[in-house]
């Protein structure tokens, strides 16, 4: 999935740069008077980044021609399988091997990208909280008589401003400098505010903001925002010139605004320009036809829709190149070189998990394997449990898949099942032989997930199946554990009944007690120890933390903070004893 997203990342980088450069052509070389046309275009290509990337990552299940990734796999460079659980070999489906360079190059990627995003999306927040409270600490204005806008604006003025701007979201204000001065410069002024307000531009440019700050990796949206924003300035300066009949007096409140040095708060959609567009912004002041609006069938409401058309035709989808290049390359690896019985497996995943029976017994029929595995998704049982269609779970087991097949990082359908809480299923699993103690590292087992869940009836159904309650899987814990860190005491007491250890011990997961404890779990505590839980048990544990290599249920309820635990297990004689290793 990591791969996934980086490729879909160079995806919209492409697109977003070609589109791009049409944007900034366009805004070159179209007539002087296509402002809106301009805006519009730059602003729904910027808007488009997003659906980009959401169509990036969509599989399509009616394509077999894989796209070429952008960060390959390198999965020629290996030809071995590996086994998830050294001792079921037989029964574990090979996973296919990865070039040590790869995952750690695809997560370092997509580390780097979602720390740079919530580092902008933190600054955007603070933003937004400064504009919010430089309102709050402005103080109420009144206009005079003679200054008559078009719509009803709510003035106020504040010292920390030196320009005029728009701040607020539902309740926008136009914040005044406090020696704003209400001469014959002020109407146009305002109304150039006016018209960010009734176009909402602050909203706009705050989401602006929000996909820049998530996608701050694509450079073309850093060459399309001050587009947006100079031709957004100057739409709302025809509007003014065009209600006031003024737009020389505009042109000199901007010259005034231009030579004031404090800068406006970032979001603020402030008077003062910048002096890159001062000078575009004063010749069309001073033009001819500064107020005069006009306008093309070339707006955002018809650009929007046909740019995402084009885009939908033209994006290659990486969840459908991954799944195909792992089917292609999978069926490479059989000695006859063909990739048919791969592209059937992924077909019958497919139709298995859409609960399309004919087409599930179509594809059998045609030679495609029950018990096939699919990288990254599965098997055909799995998609079956995911889809929640029982009739075609059954159709498969009589078909002959194998209710064991485990997928790495996917379990085993009667997991899936389980951690679903679909008895009904996990009934059909168990008669047909899957078995309810095995384990999968990641993935648990399903007496674990069954734990952990809270199912009593499902516990019951995998205890006569021959489920062990102390079995476990090393950092997924057992079902004892399960059960305490979900907070179930009665699948607690129903494990210890059939034979479960209250003191049963996993590295990096503890014991029963210590995860009662953690989650302050005070009546799943009294079953345990009323079953013999030690209450002064002091354990090592795998993880690293402030509380040290050793546990026991008091030094978690400190390092916690968890009072009435911490009172609970005192009054029982609780102590951290020295590990008894």
């Amino acid at each position: 999935m990591n791969t996934v997203m980086i490729n879909a990342a160079g995806v919209v980088l492409m697109e977003l740069t070609v589109l791009t450069v049409l944007v900034a052509m366009f805004d070159k070389f179209a007539p002087k008077h296509f402002i809106r046309e301009r805006h519009d275009f730059a602003l729904a290509v910027f808007l488009i980044a997003p659906v980009l990337f959401a169509l990036s990552v969509m599989p399509d299940s009616n394509s077999v021609i894989a796209a070429a990734p952008i960060i390959s796999d390198f999965r020629e460079v290996t030809a071995g399988i590996v086994p998830v659980v050294p001792d079921i070999n037989a029964i574990i489906a090979p996973a296919p091997t990865i070039a040590n360079s790869q995952l750690p190059l695809a997560e370092t990627l997509l580390a780097l990208w979602l720390a740079g995003a919530i580092l902008m999306l933190t600054r955007l927040a603070f933003d937004v909280a400064s504009l919010i409270a430089l309102r709050a600490r402005s103080e109420l204005a009144v206009a005079p008589h003679h200054i008559r806008l078009s719509a009803p604006a709510e003035l106020r003025r504040s010292r920390e401003t030196a320009t005029p701007l728009l701040a607020g979201y539902f309740r926008p204000a136009i914040i005044l400098p406090d020696d704003f001065t209400f001469n014959n410069l002020a109407r146009p002024v305002l109304e150039h505010e006016i018209a960010h307000q009734q176009r909402r531009d602050q909203w706009t440019a705050l989401f602006l903001r929000v996909i820049t700050a998530i996608f701050w990796w694509a450079a073309p949206l850093y060459v399309l925002h001050p587009i947006v924003s100079r031709n957004r300035e100057t739409l709302c300066d025809s509007r003014a010139a065009a209600i006031t009949k003024a737009p020389r007096q505009l042109a000199h409140a901007l010259l005034n605004a231009a030579s004031r040095t404090t800068g406006a708060p970032a979001l603020a959609l402030a008077a003062k320009p910048q002096r890159s567009t001062l000078a575009a912004r004063i010749n069309h002041l001073t033009s001819a036809n500064a107020a005069i609006q006009r306008d093309t069938i070339i707006r955002l409401p018809i650009i929007l829709p046909i740019l995402a058309a084009i885009v939908i035709l033209i994006t290659p989808q990486m969840g459908d190149a991954r799944d195909h290049r792992s089917n292609s390359r999978d069926g490479a690896m059989d000695q006859d070189g063909s990739s048919a019985a791969s592209n059937g497996s992924m077909a019958l995943y497919r139709a298995a998990h859409g609960g399309r029976m004919n087409e599930v017994r179509k594809l059998i029929r045609e030679g495609a394997d029950p018990s096939a595995y699919v990288p990254g998704e599965g098997t055909p049982l799995i998609a079956a449990v995911r889809g929640k269609h029982v009739d075609v779970l059954n159709e498969l087991l009589e078909l002959g898949a194998n209710p064991n097949l485990a997928a790495p990082g996917d379990g085993t359908a009667l997991i899936s099942a389980t951690s679903l809480g679909r008895t009904d299923m996990v009934s059909l699993l168990v008669e047909a032989g899957a078995d309810p103690n095995l384990g999968i590292d990641g993935d648990g087992n399903p007496m674990i997930a069954a734990a952990r869940r809270g199912n009593t009836g499902i516990v019951s159904i995998l205890l006569d199946a021959g489920g062990n309650p102390n079995s476990s899987v090393e950092r997924d814990g057992n079902p004892l554990i399960g059960a305490a860190h979900g907070g179930h005491p009665g699948v607690a007491q129903q494990l210890l009944d059939a034979g479960a250890d209250p003191n049963g011990y996993v590295f990096y997961d503890e014991t029963p007690l210590i995860n009662a404890v953690q989650k302050g779990h005070i009546s799943v505590a009294e079953v345990l120890v009323n079953a013999g839980a030690d209450v002064s048990l002091t354990v090592k544990t795998g993880r690293r933390d402030p509380g040290g290599p050793y546990r026991s249920p008091l030094s978690e309820a400190e390092r916690i903070g968890r009072t009435q635990m911490i009172r609970w297990l005192k009054d029982r004689g609780a102590e951290h004893l020295p590990p008894t290793e």
